[in-house]
């Protein structure tokens, strides 16, 4: 996924596009609603009858489900449900991501609503004339409907987590380190400035593992933080392979990664999204990295998430990772 911004600027954006129709609503009353329902990264988009063709779905599923980057195998970032205006009744107008499709009078808009039939909820209307229009109209806004509704599904996790959340995590908190982990991951490796948490996972006959790390490092040249170098470093002393002397690399020959600065909950950080391998062995998989500096005391945090599934999807696990990583902050800040 591109940049991440900020809800209140996607609620911007929204607000500022053309057209006609009603002005963007952001109800924070939610009494009475009925909580919504739909699993993270789901979308159901209600096309209205007279629009309803194989041409408009083609926009939908190419511009509002992408192809994920950062996976070994082709997953989209999003499961997308299409269905017509007939077809929306009670079973989908609570779930948690909605957009309609309508037909325009005139001229092509955008607008959002919240928590009108369920909360949380978001609800993107698209009024357009045809598939060029819409089209037309997400190749401008479509980043930002997706980014609206990833923060939602994120926020959503994470307050799922808080519930069940670890109470007794000593390693992290000696780094000064607050993280929401959920109970069911358990230690594998606690060390001074290192711990490596992980669950297990399981489908069918097939067997996986989900991990979480977290470390410190004491820079001493914040000018010039190279996040892969460091996890490289740090996962070939910590993560090791099940064949003898191997251990965890980042993939960088056929595959490299892709970072980009970010605000992680105040603190400077670099999200790094890519796919991992055991040198001398054939393990590998999806990672997700927030190397995070602190000004402050000259210091930097790692707190990193990768898969292990052969063969089956990832994206979902990947999206539990960051949900996780991103309540990072550190003790007494």
């Amino acid at each position: 996924m591109k940049k991440i911004l900020t809800l209140f600027s996607v609620a911007l954006l929204f607000s500022a596009c053309g057209g006609n129709g009603n002005t963007s609503s952001f109800s924070s009353n939610t009494s009475g609603k009925v909580p919504s329902t739909g699993g993270a990264r789901e979308i159901v988009a209600v096309i209205d009858n007279d629009l309803y063709n194989d041409s408009i779905k083609k926009v939908l599923r190419e511009e509002l489900s992408p192809i994920q980057y950062g996976l070994p195998q082709e997953e989209t970032e999003t499961k997308l449900y299409v269905i017509t205006a007939t077809n929306f009744n009670n079973m989908y107008q609570n779930h948690h991501s909605l957009i309609f499709v309508q037909k325009a009078d005139s001229t092509s808009a955008i607008n959002i609503s919240k928590n009108v039939y369920s909360a949380p909820q978001n609800l993107v209307r698209l009024k357009v004339k045809d598939h060029t229009d819409l089209r037309t109209l997400l190749d401008k806004k479509s980043e930002d409907i997706l980014t609206l509704f990833h923060n939602s599904d994120i926020k959503s996790l994470q307050e799922k987590s808080a519930r069940i959340a670890h109470t007794k995590l000593k390693g992290i908190e000696a780094m000064g380190v607050k993280l929401t982990v959920p109970n069911y991951f358990r230690p594998v490796t606690v060390d001074s400035n290192f711990v490596w948490l992980l669950k297990d996972i399981k489908k069918g006959k097939h067997l996986g593992t989900v991990n979480i790390l977290v470390y410190k490092y004491q820079n001493t040249d914040a000018d010039n933080i190279d996040p892969l170098s460091l996890r490289d470093t740090i996962t070939k002393k910590y993560v090791q392979g099940q064949m003898a002397d191997s251990y965890m690399q980042i993939e960088k020959s056929v595959y490299y990664p892709m970072s980009e600065e970010i605000d992680l909950n105040g603190f400077f950080a670099i999200e790094t999204r890519g796919l991992w391998r055991t040198e001398g062995d054939f393990m590998g998989g999806p990672f997700i990295n927030y190397t995070i500096y602190d000004d402050q005391t000259n210091t930097i945090y790692g707190v990193d998430g990768f898969v292990y599934f052969p063969t089956q999807e990832k994206a979902h696990y990947i999206f539990e990772l960051e949900s996780i990583l991103k309540t990072f902050s550190l003790i007494g800040r």
